[in-house]
């Protein structure tokens, strides 16, 4: 390995020892704006009041329906669901429409399990000007998580579409229909959607699909995946005044096992893009999803996003919903960049050969030596493996220093400490390889190696390559400059390496937002992995810097992971509320009942009182290990499901079992569980086959499985239908057993028996699984 050549002391710049400062002090000034810039366009929209004009869209207005819908929780089979029901109905009566209520039976095999429900979906549709009846379809979800009011996910875009429609509804008449759907079931697995698609007679007229959701309680809105052949789909997101959009985001997500009502919707071949804000999870599917948690700024930014969409493919001609794929990413908030995939790798090319070209140059000129950029193309991937690997170690730290729930709060805590351990790693890393080969080598070699992966990436996924095309087209340039000038000073180099930043944080920043918002309590890993491409182009103007600024640097780097850290520890006060959970339990075969929790808190002394319970795992009601705190059993007079008939036949491969299972009229699900040896499938549900509404692979639908139960969901067969209304209901079992079958039947209904408790302490609120009674029982067939 050579070293570049030493400076000539000739070459001193002319402009004497204050013009580098002052190039590194405007460029400082530049990135900073620039990023400035950049996170103002995170920013959601500011809201708009009630007295907006009547064809804008107004948040303050929807927070009324927010608050109308969201005053209790309202699962699926509730009476709190029927309240929502009516309520969306009467308020789109109000607005003129003539709402339609889906009423239908439906159940799907989903991430290893079987789930089902009598969902309600409801439907209306704002009739265009035009003769063609092809509509866009605008949907959203009504249903909740027991327990949560479900003000975020998904109230916010149940009352965007509620004033998104009165807004279209006072505005110039559009000439294309909009249909605007509020899907049932969606957290039992997408089952309102699934029935719409396949029975609602409205679904063929569907050209084009937007779901809207959340992940949250505020944050800017992103239209985070698209379907395939997006390219009319992203000409038309050019036109929504303020969005976050990434194709990098929307590969991810089509990677992670999470699905919407979009899923539905792409696998029926519709045009689709999914919408939602995903900041302060740590809301998300817990009771503090309230309409105060919810920022009013983010359903302003959601509804805004409605209504432009509809406006402008609802005018004029039908319009090819169908295009070339693209990629594509939002520029400062507002504007909208997106290019075909043969521009990505034509692109990266380009950047690629440019940055070879460069250094080529520099060899030629005998300045510098191939093996010595080699080994600088070698020290950016150590640095890249050793930045993951910070963040990897950020994350273990969090999660030894902070709870779960700190780390949902403080994701931003997670992300700022594991980007200064991963900048750190790849100055050090570039700081010790350019003592020995030179600095030139080092950051033409570092370059490189970027230009390559974003070839690489434009070649095998392009939609991902966004954010390497725009880094590695400004980098070349950079690596223009540093071979014309290797071993000679110049204030041209840093000046340049300055712009290259300020480029690549344009469209660095907003996808780690995206990224951390996304990963959540995972978000340290996630950000140092994608921040250390950004790292590698700002570590050689740090690293070219004099010892004394570098050391600077380095510390202020150790000073804000440590703080970041000292955040993640500090006790969260009020910030997040304790979930318990108290639970009243059956055991029909033994006839016998009792309470159980997370632990006897005082409140709950008058069921489950600390002297008295005892700790131990319930599998056979809870469908988990988890052990709780038991009261003595008392006995009971609850019997759950019972069976009213059953018939075993033989089929080719196996037997059917069929069963009329009859819950009671208070039963909000009722579960069926075995054994995969005893029950493997369930056929038919309601006289309806059970079908794959999401089909994966087996491999992938095995993987979900596997997580659930990590999670502490039950190995074998698991059946759950909801909303059964009181009346019997036909399933059909398969096994291929000949032998007797144990089937447990588990009845859920919400509330306990009578017994006076005083309230919750206001730091506590309730899980899930709480604040219900559960009651079980064996058949063996």
């Amino acid at each position: 390995m050579t070293p570049e050549r030493a400076p000539a002391p000739a070459t001193r710049s002319p402009s004497g020892p204050l013009a580098p400062r002052i190039v590194h002090w405007l460029g400082l000034l530049v990135v900073l704006v620039t990023a400035a810039v950049a996170f103002a366009g995170m920013q959601p929209p500011a809201a708009r009041a009630v007295d907006a004009p009547p064809e804008a869209f107004a948040a303050a207005r929807a927070m009324v329906h927010v608050r109308e819908l969201c005053r209790a929780p309202h699962p699926v089979g509730s009476r709190g669901h029927d309240d929502v029901r009516a309520l969306i109905e009467r308020r789109l009566t109000e607005l003129g429409l003539e709402p339609q209520v889906q009423r239908t039976a439906i159940t799907h095999k989903f991430f290893g399990r079987t789930s089902g429900a009598r969902v309600e979906n409801v439907v209306a549709r704002i009739k265009g000007r035009g003769s063609d009846h092809r509509a866009l379809l605008f949907a959203a979800h009504y249903d909740a998580v027991p327990q949560s009011p479900g003000a975020g996910d998904d109230g916010s875009g149940t009352a965007a579409l509620l004033e998104g429609a009165r807004a279209l509804q006072s505005g110039p008449p559009l000439d294309r229909d909009v249909i605007v759907l509020f899907t049932d079931g969606e957290e039992l697995g997408l089952l309102g959607a699934g029935a719409f698609m396949q029975e609602h007679p409205f679904a063929k007229d569907v050209v084009a699909a937007f779901n809207f959701d959340a992940r949250g309680s505020h944050g800017s809105v992103a239209m985070f995946d698209t379907s395939p052949d997006n390219g009319a789909l992203i000409a038309a997101l050019a036109h929504v005044p303020r969005l976050q959009a990434s194709s990098l985001v929307s590969v991810l997500a089509r990677l992670m096992p999470n699905d919407t009502d979009a899923t539905i919707f792409k696998k029926a071949g519709v045009p689709t893009m999914s919408f939602a804000f995903a900041d302060g999870i740590v809301h998300y599917h817990r009771a503090t999803d309230s309409p105060d948690e919810l920022d009013p700024r983010s359903l302003q930014q959601m509804g805004d996003t409605m209504v432009a969409l509809a406006r402008h493919l609802g005018r004029g001609p039908v319009q090819a919903m169908e295009a070339e794929e693209v990629s594509y990413f939002t520029f400062f908030g507002s504007a909208l960049v997106s290019f075909s995939r043969a521009t990505s790798i034509l692109g990266a090319a380009a950047a690629l050969l440019l940055s070879v070209l460069a250094a080529a140059f520099a060899v030629k000129r005998r300045d510098l030596t191939a093996r010595a950029i080699a080994w600088g193309g070698a020290s950016a991937l150590l640095a890249f493996a050793l930045a993951v690997g910070a963040g990897a170690f950020a994350l273990f730290l969090a999660g030894r220093v902070a709870s779960y729930d700190a780390l949902l709060v403080r994701g931003g805590a997670v992300a700022t400490s594991a980007i200064a351990l991963s900048t750190l790693t790849c100055f050090t890393i570039f700081h010790l390889t350019a003592r020995r080969i030179g600095a030139s080598a080092a950051t033409l070699g570092s370059l490189a190696l970027l230009s390559l992966a974003g070839f690489a990436v434009a070649l095998l996924a392009p939609m991902a390559s966004v954010p390497l095309l725009v880094t590695n087209t400004a980098c070349a340039l950079a690596a223009l400059v540093t071979a014309w000038f290797v071993g000679r000073a110049t204030l041209l180099r840093p000046a340049v390496f300055y712009v290259a930043i300020a480029v690549a944080l344009t469209v660095w920043l907003p996808t780690l937002y995206a990224l951390t918002v996304a990963a959540a309590a995972n978000a340290g890993l996630v950000a140092a992995a994608f921040a250390a491409p950004l790292n590698l182009v700002v570590a050689p103007l740090a690293a070219a810097g004099k010892r004394r600024r570098l050391l600077a640097t380095l510390g202020g780097l150790l000073v804000v992971a440590g703080l970041s850290f000292g955040r993640l520890a500090w006790p969260l006060g009020d910030a997040v509320a304790t979930g318990t959970t108290l639970a009243y339990g059956v055991d029909a075969d033994k006839k016998q009942g009792f309470f159980f929790g997370t632990s006897p808190h005082p409140w709950m002394a008058p069921a489950l009182r600390p002297e008295d319970a005892t700790k131990r795992a319930l599998p056979e009601l809870t469908l988990s290990e988890a052990t709780w705190w038991v009261a003595p059993s008392e006995a009971s007079g609850l019997e759950g499901v019972t069976v009213t008939s059953h018939e075993r036949r033989k089929t080719a491969d196996g037997f059917e079992l069929r069963a009329i299972l009859a819950p009671s009229k208070d039963a909000r699900c009722l579960i069926a569980t075995a054994d995969e040896q005893h029950v493997d499938d369930a056929l038919s549900v309601a006289g309806k086959p059970v079908r794959h509404l999401i089909r994966f692979s087996a491999e992938k639908d095995q993987e979900l499985a596997r997580r659930l139960r990590l999670g502490g969901s039950p190995s074998g067969f698991f059946f759950q239908f909801c909303a059964p209304g009181g009346e019997p209901l036909e399933v059909v079992f398969h096994t291929r057993s000949d032998a007797e079958v144990p089937l447990r039947l588990l009845e859920v209904r919400d509330g306990l028996p009578t017994v006076v408790l005083k309230p919750r302490p206001a730091g506590q609120i309730a899980r899930d699984d709480s604040d219900r009674t559960v009651v079980g029982r064996t058949v063996r067939w």
